[in-house]
This record gives C-alpha cells, structure tokens and sequence, in this order.
C-alpha cells in the first residue's frame, strides 16, 4: 500500500474508530498503515489494543500474536533510539 493510500485510509478509519473503538478490522488496517509509514510507536499502540480486543472476544492465540508484535515494534524503536 503506498503511503498516500494510508494517509487516506487513516482519514476514513480514525472517526469510524470513535463509533466502534474494538472494530478489529479497524485496528488492524490503521496499524498495518502506521507500520508501512514507520511509525513504529503508534502502530505498537494499535496493535496493542488490537490484542486486547481479541483477547476479550476469546481469540487468545491471535491476541498473543499482536501483542508480540507491539511489544516487538517498541523494542526496535526504543533500541534505535
């Protein structure tokens, strides 16, 4: 996705994401957009909550898997830094 497309896709997902905040969908897609853009903290945020959806719908295998990869985005940003 080229980063003029995540620039336009992130102006469509942030109001949806104030009517439904757990749209996985949602989370994913803006995430996936911070992540192409090498925005690695705010991607890590999202995919962090992205976990924590999954995990409360009962998708415990796919929340973990998010939830390693926030905490790997964080730890490459903050070892770059």
């Amino acid at each position: 996705m080229a980063e003029e497309r995540c620039e336009d896709l992130r102006d469509l997902v942030l109001p949806l994401l104030t009517i439904d905040r757990e749209d996985t969908f949602l989370l994913k897609a803006l995430a996936d957009c911070y992540l192409k853009e090498k925005h690695f903290i705010e991607a890590a945020a999202v995919y962090g909550k992205l976990a924590e959806v999954l995990k409360e719908k009962g998708f415990e295998v796919l929340a973990d898997d998010f939830k390693r990869r926030s905490e790997e985005l964080l730890n490459r940003e903050f070892r770059r830094g």
